[in-house]
């Protein structure tokens, strides 16, 4: 704005200089013709008589006019009537600049002849079509001035508006990157207000990315932690484990022990394969790895309906039905994914009402293999959804915490996931297996 406005200042200046220039030279021509017209009036006047000296003036040719006049008559041409005042020199033109009431210059002059005669000339000097265009010109770098000064104002305006917005878009995206970052109207400004949005939103992305690694690194962290103390404990209990229930199964093979010694030796031998079971759950839980000796190709869906069929018998003493659809291969631990099948379809029998139904279907999708088991139980509390997977969580009275824990394991040791939702009144398990 500041350099326009000195352009412009320049630009006025040097046109009321160049008109001046031009008005200079016009008033000189102007002079030089009342010259050479007193110079040839003064050649012409010797020849004539007074009454031819009349018809030899200008009289309506342009703006100059001239002829020959008696001092003692006089005129009443104001700008002659006074140059007939001041004293002149025969034979020396007399010639000054006056103007007219409206400031039009007006070059006169005068020269003395014999006779008591003298020859007069008056030109005006008048603005020509230039003036006007500079006039003009004038006019319109003014308004184009002030319009520029108001263009200027209006943008400083609205980027300073545009600079405070984006400040404190700033200081809201410190504390908060899913805040809105609001537009200016300036380009430069909305472009700016695009990239800090563009940025936010990476950084949003990155912070989300951030947490959640944090969060698996502290649940491996957490994983691996307890793997190395279960597999310690599993290792230490399996061996006298096994000591016990070889002794157990010698003494009841020995025909000598009475009945009901014989009875409690069958119940130790029966907790003693229940913690032996226990055992290997645990030592499943701490060894994530997958095996992929174990592993062979095999219909889940098939898979599901034996192990459902299996424990159709002890559903329907609890007055719940189980039915399973679906097909889907995959690479699998036979032994580990029964396990998980079992754990899942179990816990549905036991959380589902009597005279309900539980649902299991076994499909197909994005090169996952998907088993899905459906209840109407009451399922886990919102409080407590997030430690549903946590291992020795339970909200049965006689659960161990590990069954869902252990399925989780052989989910992602198979390359999957499990996941727990609660949609309406259904409590829904989703475990997926890689096919590969």
């Amino acid at each position: 704005m500041i350099l326009g406005l000195g352009a412009t200042a320049f630009a006025v200046v040097a046109l009321t200089h160049l008109a001046r220039t031009s008005r200079e030279q016009r008033t000189v021509r102007a002079r030089e013709r009342v010259e050479a017209e007193l110079e040839r009036l003064t050649e012409l006047a010797p020849g004539l008589t007074r009454g031819q000296r009349t018809r030899h003036g200008r009289r309506g040719i342009g703006e100059l006019r001239s002829g020959f006049l008696d001092p003692a008559v006089g005129t009443e041409n104001p700008w002659i009537a006074d140059l007939l005042r001041q004293p002149r020199v025969r034979a020396q033109p007399t010639i000054t600049l006056s103007s007219t009431a409206d400031g039009m210059p007006v070059v006169a002059g005068i020269v003395e002849l014999e006779a008591d005669n003298v020859a007069w000339a008056v030109q005006r000097v008048l603005v020509g079509p230039e003036m006007q265009s500079l006039r003009i010109a004038v006019v319109c770098l003014a308004v184009a001035m002030f319009a520029m000064v108001l263009a200027s104002a209006q943008t400083l305006i609205a980027f300073d508006r545009g600079a405070g917005m984006l400040r404190e878009a700033v200081v809201v995206l410190a504390t908060d990157l899913h805040a809105p970052v609001p537009r200016p109207k300036l380009r430069e400004l909305a472009q700016v207000a695009d990239g800090l949005d563009w940025l936010a939103r990476e950084l949003s992305r990155a912070q989300d990315d951030r947490v959640r690694l944090m969060r698996e690194l502290s649940e491996h962290e957490r994983w691996a932690a307890l793997g190395r103390v279960v597999a310690g404990v599993a290792h230490e209990v399996r061996n006298p484990l096994a000591a016990i229930k070889l002794r157990t199964d010698l003494a009841e093979g020995n025909a000598d022990i009475p009945p009901y010694v014989q009875a409690d030796l069958a119940l130790i031998g029966s907790e003693v394969t229940r913690l032996d079971r226990l055992v290997r759950d645990l030592l499943l839980l701490a060894d994530r790895k997958p095996k992929d000796e174990a592993r062979a190709t095999t219909d889940v869906g098939a898979l599901a309906a034996k192990r459902a069929e299996i424990l159709r018998p002890w559903a329907e003493e609890r007055g719940v039905s189980v039915e399973t659809a679906g097909h889907g291969e995959a690479r699998i631990d036979v032994d580990a994914v029964t396990r998980a099948l079992d754990n899942l379809l179990r816990n549905a029998v036991e959380a589902a009402p009597r005279g309900s139904t539980v649902r299991a279907e076994v499909s197909t999708e994005e090169g996952r293999t998907r088993f899905v088991v459906e209840d109407r139980g009451e399922g886990v509390g919102a409080e407590n959804a997030a430690l549903v997977f946590e291992p020795f969580f339970t909200t049965k009275p006689t659960g161990t915490g590990l069954g869902l824990a252990l399925s989780r394991a052989v989910a992602e040791a198979h390359g999957g996931s499990l996941h727990y939702q609660r949609d309406g009144g259904l409590t829904r398990f989703t475990l997926e297996l890689a096919k590969g």
